[in-house]
């Protein structure tokens, strides 16, 4: 849901408002938006929506920066003051609610291991257990780590240590590089290659609450890494026989 929500609002940020048709196809993107994040919101998947409001914002900001006019200048100041006003006068509460509940329901927000889901002891265990087996975690002990800390890099020290789990964590560190820099790169203005990168980035962001992104789970993540090998990799020569 989250990779969907992604790709249709790249769809949306790419209608050109003056062709014909224009509005219907903004509409029904919108609709397909809207239904994909209200189903997020529905199954509580806390870390996806945080991924996708996150990336959804920069996506935005990096189109608007490229693309910005007077005109639209004034539709999105008019736009915010309009929607500042709804949550003054209480229009949007229940929304606000929803939002709310989707993030906090059955949690204790006082409690930060509450809010977490249990997460935040885990995570305190994790640092300390590998404080205690630094080099191999879990391949050097017979004592088993008990539960599963949800973070990429503190995943994989716990089960292999800060020497075992060395080529995972500099390939994690290299895509966070290799992300931001196809970001702020003036020179990447293909659309698949764009897009790809925007994909890659929301798992990464999701693997800071989920240990199995941005690689698996393969169901949800196949996508991602056949986009990103057709939009980078090098074609090879053709061999005339």
């Amino acid at each position: 849901l989250g990779i969907a929500s992604v790709i249709v609002f790249d769809r949306i940020l790419r209608i050109d408002l003056n062709r014909p048709h224009a509005i219907l196809k903004f509409a029904w993107f919108f609709l397909l938006l809207l239904c994909a994040i209200a189903s997020m919101i529905v199954l509580r998947n806390r870390a996806g929506l945080v991924a996708v409001m996150f990336v959804l914002l920069i996506m935005f900001i990096s189109r608007s920066r490229r693309r910005l006019t007077l005109a639209a200048l004034i539709f999105a100041t008019v736009v915010i003051l309009f929607i500042f006003v709804l949550i003054y006068l209480g229009f949007l509460d229940p929304l606000v609610v929803i939002l709310e509940r989707a993030f906090t329901l059955n949690y204790d927000v006082g409690d930060l291991n509450s809010l977490s889901a249990g997460r935040w002891n885990t995570y305190i265990r994790g640092i300390e257990y590998v404080q205690l087996h630094p080099f191999f975690g879990e391949l050097s002990v017979s004592e088993r780590f008990f539960g599963t800390p949800h973070t990429y890099i503190l995943n994989k020290w716990v089960r292999y240590g800060l020497i075992g789990s060395l080529p995972f964590v500099v390939f994690y560190i290299y895509l966070f590089v290799f992300t931001l820099r196809r970001l702020f790169s003036r020179s990447e203005n293909r659309g698949t290659q764009r897009l790809a990168i925007w994909l890659l980035l929301l798992g990464l962001i999701v693997s800071l609450f989920e240990y199995t992104y941005p690689f698996g789970p393969g169901v949800s993540q196949v996508m991602v890494w056949f986009m990103i090998g057709c939009s980078y990799g090098r074609p090879r020569a053709s061999v005339i026989h």
